[in-house]
């Protein structure tokens, strides 16, 4: 496998887990969501499409190229040369010939315009097609669509066109026909972030400077380049191919060169192109595929490529970035066609095939390709998998529940069950899952709260009961608590009798005394008596001291009675409160699964549309 160098930056600080860059990912699979905090990026099987960065919301993927090393090295007195791409006029308006100016002024020994390599690269196509006449070429100008090809689509590899791209043209020119910069390096300035493994896969070109950090480097220097006085390029000046940059600019360039060429050629760009590129090789079988394809990653074409002003700002509208282009292409045609009246020939671009033929030979500009199918090591379940899959994760029972809805990000539910599979993805981000966990935490929570209602009103009826039979027993209790004051009086009466018959058989004790023999039969009577007296007395005393302690203990159980009563109806008041807490806490639960259904609906038909809208 092949490392590839990181293109693409994430800013975990401002990733929100969206998934709106593995929505618009041709490479989908290149992006891991499976941590639930961010998004990370597998840059082996990114293709550097910049997709990500122009749709991320919350600016959370950036360009990554060669701005700082470049700036260091030119510090360090490394002596430098640059090439231009034609997208400058699309991004530095009127400006770009003071561009060059003031990269001069850095230090920079020469400039030279990418577009002129662009000539010797449809010169270098159009050979190619005379000498072999191939089956299909597909143009090369993007290295995006290079890698995809390479990792995704290896199959197609043969038909990539075998010669180097417009900006590789351009420097191997350099090296064969301006040896006096042998020693310098070669600094790009480039529209395009994927262009810096082009350069390390055929190593060529040593700096990938995108055209927007230098804007940014502009801005926040207070460099105004309309204080530069314009200066032009090092090389011969190109006409027709400074439309490389603009979708459609090869197909322009060729049909300068082969009458009708166009009704073989397709021209595509943007996303789309992937989808063709999935398809291209049963065309090749079908025999319906174009001699040539002229296809570009971006939609507007490199004037507003990744590596452009144009990539993370509201782009001006595709008319008025092509027509910059269009105004250069005009001067430069202009320009031609005034040095071609000098000449008495049939051939109208006398002038510029012989400028073109002086730089051009027929095996320096050829380009092979490493064929990166090792990279793509995302594995495929099996059909029987992916039915686990739906069932165990994502709650996929039924042929119905399967809606490519897109909504997780993934194209297809199959694609979600590729990603969980890889590890990829969670299970949560399947809106069908959460649809189907809301309506079951809606059913459990009203079968709970109609369990708790039953528990509930029986709990309250069991209280009731028992608040019931504390009452009662309170009121038994207030009533014995009664009758012990009456048997207090009736025992205060029984010890006062005691009393009085005791005193009566002392009185008789003494009487008896005094009759002598005639009393003294009377006299055992009278201390029977007061044997009797005396243990009514001590039983009577015995009692009210019972009665007493009976007495205080019922005052006791009277209270406690009083208080477990008022703390039975505290707790039924306390469960009231619960139960009517806990039913409003159900009700607003089942509030939020109504209102959440209809949003699930809603996020689902969008995808559904916008799926429908990206594959026309």
């Amino acid at each position: 496998m092949r490392k590839l160098s990181p293109v693409v930056r994430v800013n975990e600080s401002r990733c929100l887990n969206c998934n709106v860059c593995i929505r618009v990912c041709p490479a989908r699979f290149c992006n891991n969501g499976s941590n639930g905090q961010h998004i990370d990026l597998n840059h082996n099987l990114c293709i550097g499409c910049g997709s990500c960065i122009r749709a991320c919301p919350h600016g959370a993927r950036e360009i990554i190229d060669d701005m700082e090393q470049f700036l260091n090295d030119l510090r360090r007195g490394i002596k430098m040369i640059a090439i231009v791409a034609p997208a400058i006029a699309a991004n530095f308006p009127e400006r770009y010939f003071q561009f060059n100016t003031w990269l001069r002024s850095l230090g920079i020994k020469a400039i030279f315009d990418v577009s002129f390599g662009a000539e010797l690269t449809v010169k270098s196509y159009l050979e190619y097609i005379k000498a072999k006449n191939p089956e299909l070429v597909i143009a090369q100008p993007c290295p995006a669509i290079v890698t995809y090809i390479q990792i995704y689509r290896p199959e197609l590899i043969p038909y990539l066109a075998p010669a180097h791209t417009p900006m590789l043209h351009t420097i191997q020119m350099i090296r064969e026909f301006y040896t006096q910069f042998a020693d310098h390096k070669i600094v790009v300035i480039s529209p395009c972030i994927a262009k810096k493994r082009e350069f390390e896969e055929t190593q060529l070109g040593d700096y990938n400077v995108t055209m927007a950090r230098l804007d940014d480097y502009l801005k926040e220097q207070k460099i105004d380049l309309g204080q530069f006085e314009p200066t032009d390029y090092d090389n011969p000046a190109a006409e027709r191919a400074v439309l490389f940059s603009t979708p459609g600019g090869l197909m322009r360039t060729a049909m300068r060169e082969v009458t009708g060429i166009e009704e073989n050629i397709r021209k595509i760009e943007g996303h789309s192109v992937y989808h063709y590129l999935d398809h291209l090789d049963a065309s090749r079988k079908a025999k319906t595929n174009p001699l040539l394809i002229d296809c570009l990653n971006c939609e507007l074409g490199c004037n507003a490529g990744t590596g452009t002003i144009h990539v993370q700002s509201k782009s001006p509208s595709q008319d008025e970035l092509e027509s910059l282009v269009e105004q250069r292409s005009n001067t430069l045609r202009e320009l031609y066609q005034e040095e071609q009246k000098k000449y008495q020939s049939e051939d109208n671009y006398e002038v510029l095939h012989q400028q073109i033929d002086a730089y051009w030979k027929p095996s320096i500009y050829n380009r092979h390709y490493q064929n990166l199918r090792e990279n793509n090591t995302i594995k495929q379940p099996t059909s029987s998998q992916c039915d686990r899959i739906y069932v165990e994760s994502l709650l996929k029972e039924y042929d119905t529940d399967i809606f490519d809805c897109g909504s997780c990000g993934y194209h297809s539910c199959q694609e979600m069950a590729t990603a969980l599979y890889n590890k990829l993805s969670r299970p949560e981000l399947c809106f069908h899952k959460q649809e189907n966990e809301l309506r079951k935490s809606e059913e459990g929570s009203k079968a709970r709260s109609e369990k708790q209602e039953k528990f509930t009103s029986a709990f309250f009826r069991e209280i009731e009961g028992m608040v019931n039979q504390v009452k009662e027993t309170a009121r038994l209790m207030r009533e014995i608590n009664v009758g012990s004051g009456e048997i207090a009086d009736v025992i205060d009466v029984v010890s006062k009798i005691a009393r009085q018959t005791n005193l009566l058989a002392l009185n008789a004790s003494i009487e008896a005394a005094r009759a002598g023999k005639a009393g003294a039969g009377f006299s055992v009577v009278a201390e029977e008596v007061r044997k009797l007296a005396k243990s009514s007395n001590e039983a009577a005393t015995r009692i009210s001291e019972l009665v007493g302690d009976s007495s205080g203990k019922i005052v006791i159980g009277t209270d406690l009675t009083q208080k477990l009563e008022s703390e039975l109806l505290q707790i039924m008041e306390e469960a009231r409160i619960a139960m009517k807490d806990s039913l409003k806490t159900a009700a607003e639960l089942r509030h939020l699964v109504e209102h959440q259904q209809p949003l699930l609906d809603h996020e689902k038909k969008f995808c559904l549309i916008k799926k429908r809208d990206s594959n026309r």
